[in-house]
């Protein structure tokens, strides 16, 4: 999750609008910030919806993809933890990158 990502929720309705927060069926953008995003899936799990709509793919009337997005994000934070620093691999931009899930900013 970035400063630039919305989520709007409509509790009346019980539909949350996920943006690129989710996609259906599965996420392809595991550059970013994974700590955030994971929290944020969360709290997305948390509500009482019961339509998502993801940035990419078809509404979804269940939370099969959401948490199949959490679970994925939570192996890969793991497993990178889990290495320490043998996860991490220099590029030649200076940046370092987890050898798990490829992301330059795993916390």
């Amino acid at each position: 999750m970035t400063p630039g990502d919305t989520l709007l929720y409509l509790p009346a309705e019980k539909i949350v609008i996920a943006g690129d927060l989710l996609i259906n069926p599965i996420t392809d953008a595991l550059g970013c910030y994974p700590t955030e995003w994971l929290h944020t899936l969360e709290r997305i799990d948390a509500l009482d919806a019961v339509v998502i709509v993801p940035d990419h793919g078809e509404p979804m009337r269940d939370k099969t993809v959401l948490r199949t997005t959490i679970r994925i994000l939570r192996e890969l934070l793991s497993a990178g933890k889990t290495q320490g620093p043998a996860a991490w691999i220099p590029t030649r931009h200076g940046k370092r990158f987890c050898r798990v899930c490829t992301t330059s900013c795993l916390r």
